[in-house]
């Protein structure tokens, strides 16, 4: 059987590192899973990690695509599924991060309930990765975010101010001069820019935040009437505010996805003991070696082992409360009260019908577009077949 581990959670939380870590420690290689990061530039907006943090552990799947290509979940599917045959191939463990919970959850599960329809990436312009500093290497991380809100206050307000390796980047290259260059490809016609104003900004990587939020400050920059300046600090702030609550209902969506589909899907495979998950507190990063590091790698190297793997609930109160379903406390209980669905109209793309796993994914997909489509399709055959036969037998 394949092993592999899987790295998912929240934006700046220390994902790419610990993917980096745990290959350390076991010998493998990532699989990016962040639709945003399978297209070249943008980097800091998409926060792809710099090449020389990336220790020489080979990244697939990331930066290879060209601006006018798209990228759909079955497209990852399949390269993600070819590169972990690969990985195992050559006794490599395949360590799959990403931020996109939807990517990890369709390739993990067949059966998940991913359309194509749910994601068009389109790329972004290209931007060179940032050289190592060693004079910003040398310095507190209490005085590099200093600076940073001194150059650079709308980028400080991006990033926690712990966060080291993201304030340090951003000193070197600024979020400014991406959305400059790559606005600048726009009004040159080198890259296509899909739908109208406010379509654009709902497909691919036009949505990153970041850039469609400082649409108006850019836009009023470009003006052709000059703007007071203390309107463009005003609308520049207002622009910081809207990409900082952008931020957070990013974050939120994404612990909503976590808990209502990606854990009712492992709760039932844990039934058939084809997966463990284990949750992990990076809350404080001053902490996160500690908390975070040492932890995955102790849990990641008992998994690669086949030794005795480590309770899941005792790694403190959230991971009780977050992996274990209220009236569901015991694995009889859970097997017992635990129901799967059959949808009767909608199939997946290889033509079977689509299973969901258990009450809670099955009232998800009864309220989904993609189930009311379906039902509407099938009546409309009801109806055009029907009319078929009343027709023949008039004749």
């Amino acid at each position: 059987m394949q092993k592999i581990a899987t790295i998912i959670g929240t934006t700046g939380v220390g994902k790419s590192q610990l993917g980096v870590e745990l290959c350390k420690a076991l010998g493998g290689q990532i699989i990016n899973a962040d639709a945003m990061q399978v297209y070249r530039g943008l980097d800091i907006i998409t926060n792809k990690m710099p090449i020389h943090e990336r220790q020489g552990i080979r990244h697939h799947l990331m930066d290879f695509l060209d601006p006018e290509e798209e990228y759909k979940v079955t497209e990852f599917k399949k390269d993600a599924s070819q590169c972990i045959d690969q990985l195992t191939e050559e006794k490599q463990m395949p360590v799959v991060v990403g931020g996109t919970n939807y990517y990890v959850q369709s390739l993990l599960y067949q059966n998940s309930l991913i359309k194509d329809d749910d994601i068009n990436e389109t790329p972004a312009a290209r931007s060179p990765s940032p050289e190592p500093c060693p004079e910003l290497d040398a310095l507190p991380t209490p005085t590099l975010y200093s600076q940073l809100q001194d150059i650079d206050p709308i980028m400080a307000n991006k990033w926690h101010p712990s966060n080291r390796r993201k304030i340090i980047r951003s000193l070197q290259t600024g979020l400014f001069d991406e959305i400059k260059h790559l606005r600048h490809q726009v009004v040159q016609g080198q890259i296509n820019v899909p739908g109208q104003t406010l379509e654009r900004y709902q497909r691919g990587l036009w949505q990153a935040i970041g850039y469609k939020e400082f649409d108006p400050y850019f836009s009023a920059m470009e003006s052709e009437d000059p703007v007071d300046p203390e309107k463009l600090i005003q609308i520049r702030d207002e622009c910081t505010e809207r990409m900082k609550a952008a931020t957070r209902r990013y974050a939120k969506r994404q612990v909503q996805w976590i808990r209502n589909k990606l854990l009712p899907t492992v709760w039932h495979a844990q039934e058939q003991d084809d997966v463990m998950v284990y949750l992990l507190d990076a809350s404080d990063l001053t902490e996160w070696d500690t908390n975070v590091r040492q932890k995955a790698i102790e849990v990641a190297q008992a998994f690669q082992a086949d030794q005795d793997m480590p309770n899941p609930l005792d790694f403190g109160d959230t991971a009780k409360m977050m992996l274990t379903q209220k009236d569901l406390l015991d694995t009889q209980s859970r097997i017992l009260s635990w129901t799967n669905h059959t949808c009767p109209v909608c199939k997946t793309d290889k033509g079977d019908q689509v299973i969901l796993y258990g009450d809670v994914e099955w009232e998800q997909h009864r309220k989904s577009r993609w189930h009311r489509k379906s039902i509407k399709n099938q009546k409309h055959l009801e109806l055009k077949k029907s009319r078929n036969l009343d027709s023949g037998s008039v004749v």
